[in-house]
């Protein structure tokens, strides 16, 4: 698959690849607040480098470590792509395994029913060989409803279509849940479902003991730090020690 552009791209891998608009809180907040500001504009950029870098994946016989989700997949508040946990993880498999590309179908502000409806179909057009499929997604779903209910339901369509999806080594990180009897409620789904579906979890849940130096100027975003420890935790289940 070549690199002219969307239309060298299967639509399906396109649609995925395209940069998302900045949602309406972060425009909003943007001219007032400095580390928004710098938000809203990593969502466009990051967006762009990760189209260019599957662009290069897809055109190169690699195996390849697939990323879907949210901004956490994106990037979003690490200094530079390489830093993001996808591009920290990918670099670890790389002197793990060898040379690794990297296809991140993630996207800013998705939403569960956005990997199940538009990341894993893109995912069965590209038709490369994973080495790994990560994923991190639910926080804009605990953000944009009250209904556990509806939160149990998507989270068990999400593993089932990640468990058909395959891909031997495929890891489900739970939600950051400090502070919050709603996140470690979802946490709890997001265990069991993946439990009876056979997906490993990336437990950064347990492993997010503070965070404390590990958070972006915008204060919701992981920085450097904090993607680290989200490719420490995807790391250490899909290369147990």
């Amino acid at each position: 698959m070549g690199s002219g552009g969307d239309a060298a791209l299967d639509p399906r891998i396109a649609d995925a690849l395209r940069p998302p608009r900045p949602g309406r809180v972060v425009r909003a907040l943007a001219p007032l607040v400095p580390g928004v500001r710098r938000t809203e504009s990593q969502i466009v950029s990051f967006a762009g480098r990760w189209r260019d870098e599957a662009t290069s994946t897809l055109a190169a016989d690699l195996p390849v470590l697939i990323v879907l989700g949210d901004s956490l997949g994106q990037g979003i508040g690490a200094s530079s792509t390489s830093e993001a946990y996808a591009g920290q993880l990918a670099a670890r498999l790389r002197d793990d395994v060898g040379p690794v590309g990297v296809l991140n179908l993630s996207r800013s502000g998705a939403r569960i029913a956005d990997v199940v409806d538009t990341q894993l179909p893109a995912l069965d057009a590209a038709a490369v060989t994973a080495t790994a499929v990560v994923c991190t997604v639910g926080s804009n779903d605990l953000l944009g409803t009250g209904r556990p209910g509806r939160f149990r339901h998507d989270v068990d369509r999400l593993v089932g279509a990640l468990a058909d999806a395959r891909v031997d080594r495929t890891v489900l990180a739970t939600l950051p849940d400090r502070g919050s009897i709603v996140a470690k409620l979802a946490n709890r789904q997001i265990r069991r479902s993946a439990r009876d579906h056979g997906i490993t979890v990336a437990d950064v849940a347990a492993a997010l003991d503070s965070w404390r130096g590990r958070v972006a100027p915008d204060r919701f975003h992981p920085n450097d730090a904090g993607h680290r420890l989200w490719a420490d935790t995807f790391h250490r289940a899909l290369v147990p020690r």
